[in-house]
């Protein structure tokens, strides 16, 4: 059975909203964020320019990372549209990732990653 996003966010982390402007940057800002009700990731304050790529269409990667590495982080990824002071996500893919042992990723070599990841349940 698979573990579903809203019960797999860790406690006491950082949490990191992520958008690409025009230009093609990454533009990374801490934030706060919960999964709210049907799955949806509501993200309390966003910033100027983190408005600025979700009004031009950006998709959205909400990280939240506990600092440890021996710890899974959660990657949300999808489309978000600005809401009030934050915006809201509806997430498209979900993941608890952790490096693998000797962290031994043969992505390029064709191999599969060797990362400890989990595919959650959206929604």
């Amino acid at each position: 059975m698979t573990r579903p996003l809203s019960q797999a966010v860790p406690a006491g982390c950082s949490v990191y909203v992520v958008t690409v402007g025009a230009d093609g940057r990454a533009h990374v800002a801490p934030t706060t964020a919960v999964v709210g009700h049907g799955g949806i990731v509501e993200i309390a304050d966003v910033g100027r320019r983190t408005r600025a790529n979700l009004t031009a269409g950006s998709a959205v990667t909400v990280v939240w990372s506990t600092g440890d590495p021996d710890d899974h982080t959660l990657i949300v990824d999808g489309p978000g549209i600005p809401d009030d002071d934050g915006c809201l996500v509806r997430p498209e893919r979900a993941v608890l990732h952790r490096r693998g042992p000797g962290n031994d990723h043969d992505v390029a070599g064709g191999g599969a990653c060797g990362a400890d990841c989990v595919e959650l349940a959206i929604g």
